[in-house]
């Protein structure tokens, strides 16, 4: 175990066998190393625990549960972290190298940021990079898309434990976990989106977010938004959450991918020059910088995006 750790990773697992090994290496060979690493085995029935036992870097902090969810998961890690700063994880996804060290960095140096995010590469489960995401960047963007969806990549986050523990932490959703924990942590502090990608996103055709319409999850959105406001009603709030949400799974049979992917070899391509072009267009209009952003954010995702000069 790791004395006086800055930050503490917190990697939930569950039946994750088929990329655990691939998820532990990329945060255990992280370039900033002075972190503790807090795996949460919700009742994995696969053989995940015995890739995790193999592992014997002290840095490892290991916590077996019966399953409770995404959220006891993530709850039972962060209540365990030592650390300042919590990262988030998953079992499934890959950190890029300098992940960890320059997201400390922004936190460091911007001491009204409670959190920071990042772009990540998207990839199939064979590991194939399919596109990338361009998030907003700004606080105010940030937030204010937070009506409407989240615009930060969960296992990419990285927050402060003290305005973690002021925001309640993470509920017993059983989706949009994330999304309300950031609708209560945007009252602490600004959020920021690092625009360099920091972390490879594996798209699960099991994903359980694709298992009901974008009307339906649009009505969980808006029914999240108002759920918190009344502390005295939050319980039953949450059982109806959860309720909404099955239902919903159970009357969809078919998979719909919320996520704004491109084909390289079916898509078109938006150029760095046309983009800078776009955006110059944009400026001329005299829109507000939010705006502009809001919308370039836009076009990208609908197109691969492609470097040249």
């Amino acid at each position: 175990m790791i004395k006086n750790p800055e930050i503490a990773v917190v990697l939930p697992v569950y039946n994750a066998q088929n990329f655990l090994k691939e998820a532990i290496d990329s945060v255990l060979q992280q370039t900033f190393k002075n972190f503790e690493l807090i795996i949460i085995n919700d009742g994995s029935t696969d053989s995940s625990e015995s890739i995790i036992l193999g592992y014997k870097d002290h840095r490892i902090k290991y916590r077996k549960q019966e399953n409770t969810g995404i959220g006891g998961a993530l709850r039972t890690g962060c209540e365990l972290a030592q650390a300042k700063y919590i990262a988030r994880m998953d079992a499934d996804d890959i950190c890029l190298p300098n992940r960890f060290e320059l997201q400390k960095a922004y936190l460091d140096n911007n001491p009204n940021t409670v959190l920071v995010s990042n772009a990540v590469l998207y990839i199939n489960e064979s590991g194939n990079l399919i596109g990338r995401s361009f998030p907003y960047t700004s606080s105010f963007a940030i937030k204010k898309k937070l009506k409407y969806g989240s615009p930060i990549c969960h296992p990419s986050v990285m927050m402060r434990k003290t305005a973690y523990e002021l925001a309640g932490g993470y509920i017993d959703l059983e989706l949009l976990e994330d999304l309300h924990l950031w609708i209560k942590l945007s009252k602490h502090g600004d959020f920021y989106n690092i625009s360099s990608p920091l972390l490879k996103y594996r798209i699960l055709s099991n994903s359980i977010s694709r298992s009901i319409t974008i009307s339906q999850f649009n009505l969980l959105i808006n029914f999240l938004n108002n759920m918190h406001k009344d502390s005295h009603e939050m319980k039953s709030n949450i059982v109806e959450f959860n309720k909404m949400y099955l239902l919903a799974k159970k009357e969809n049979k078919s998979l719909l991918n919320r996520d704004s992917i491109t084909s390289t070899s079916n898509e078109a391509i938006l150029s760095s020059k046309t983009e800078h072009k776009l955006y110059k267009v944009l400026t001329s209009l005299k829109l507000s910088e939010t705006r502009i952003q809001f919308i370039m954010c836009n076009l990208k995702n609908m197109f691969t995006y492609i470097q040249n000069k």
